[in-house]
């Protein structure tokens, strides 16, 4: 502390009485300090009401320690603490408010005591789309409790908050934007690549993080289950056919439509589309004794176009591929600004026959690109 002025007046040992307290000063020459309120420390009974506040102290001159310990030197940024304690019957009630601008880390430097945590990562997490980190650790305690120290209190409580951006992020934006559990994935009914209503709230809490937070990158890795999708794929592309030949009777009628994709039928339509998109099929039909395709009810034709409809590895990975476009294009359209930030990568098959314990493939998985 440097250009250090004030005054303590009215100390005494008197338990009804409290001094003022009110000391300026600056922080290395750059940052405004003021020690405000009232104590009375000479009392048998501790008595504690004072407000520590520093304000635009400079960061770049501690940038050896964060060399030393984060593995990064500062480039720059400015630092504002507001505390508030207060200590009445050995009972401690404190607010410690720490607000950083402009943080931005510099070269990465050797250390062997530099933390193995992605620290970048954890700053990309905590900064809003103001260059603010913007920090509240409540802390309380008993002094009588021989395991309680306010150093380490504080320490922990925000080592704890730092640990968990870097090693668990996206329950932290879960914390900070809602979203719920597992909101590092997307899952998929079964052979589609239909957001649900969970999936678009999942992706409205990504969106917010991405509007809110301009330093994460999102990398999306579509799947699909090679024993769960098939199956699903399968019927999918079945009911396809059946629009396909819903779409040719409405083209034929001269109706204009906008979007194949959402055809539809009554269900009193089905048995005439399933006999029509039986027909359009090319592989081997049962034949009766003159050599001509048999007539078989709707529930024959329908299991013969399902079994001899192919879902290889090729159209699981178009599943996952398409699973993961369309999760992009919702979070693009959720947050315009952040489409830069999302990159697609290949897309992930679960293995065949896979334990029945095994987390399901049909999702689509988020992970923060790091630097």
């Amino acid at each position: 502390m440097t250009d250090l002025a004030g005054r303590v007046s009215g100390l005494s040992a008197d338990g009804s009485t409290q001094a003022d307290i009110d000391i300026r000063g600056s922080v290395d020459h750059s940052g405004a300090l003021s020690i405000v309120g009232k104590i009375n420390p000479l009392a048998k009974n501790l008595f504690v009401d004072v407000k520590v506040n520093l304000k635009d102290f400079e960061l770049p001159p501690t940038s050896p320690y964060a060399a030393r310990y984060a593995g990064y030197a500062i480039e720059k940024g400015k630092l504002a603490l507001a505390l508030d304690y207060h200590i009445v019957d050995r009972k401690l009630d404190a607010k410690n408010r720490l607000v950083v601008e402009q943080f931005t880390f510099g070269d990465k430097v050797p250390s062997p005591d530099a933390t193995s945590l992605p620290v970048r990562l954890a700053v990309a997490l905590l900064k809003d789309r103001h260059g603010v980190i913007d920090i509240d650790l409540p802390i309380a305690g008993s002094l009588d409790n021989p395991d309680f120290k306010i150093g380490r209190a504080v320490l922990k409580v925000l080592g704890n908050l730092i640990v968990k951006a870097a090693t668990a992020p996206f329950s932290m934006i879960a914390s900070l934007f809602g979203g719920g559990e597992q909101l590092s994935r997307v899952d998929f009914a079964q052979g589609s690549a239909t957001l649900d209503g969970k999936a678009r709230s999942k992706l409205e809490s990504l969106g917010k993080a991405l509007k809110e937070r301009p330093g994460l990158s999102f990398e999306i890795e579509g799947g699909a289950d090679r024993d769960r999708d098939r199956e699903g794929l399968k019927r999918n592309l079945y009911e396809a056919k059946l629009r396909a030949q819903k779409l040719l009777g409405l083209v034929a009628a001269g109706a204009a439509v906008s979007d194949p994709e959402t055809v539809a039928f009554a269900p009193s339509e089905r048995p005439a589309l399933v006999e029509q998109a039986y027909k359009a099929e090319t592989f081997p039909k049962p034949r009766n004794v003159l050599g001509r395709p048999k007539d078989l009810p709707g529930a024959e034709m329908e299991k013969l176009m399902l079994a001899n409809t192919i879902v290889d590895d090729e159209a699981l990975r178009g599943l996952a591929k398409r699973r993961a476009t369309t999760v992009l294009e919702a979070l693009a359209k959720i947050s315009p600004g952040g489409a830069a930030r999302l990159f697609l990568v290949s897309p992930r098959l679960t293995a065949l026959g896979a334990s029945p314990a095994q987390e399901p493939g049909n999702r689509v998985e988020f992970k923060l690109k790091k630097d």
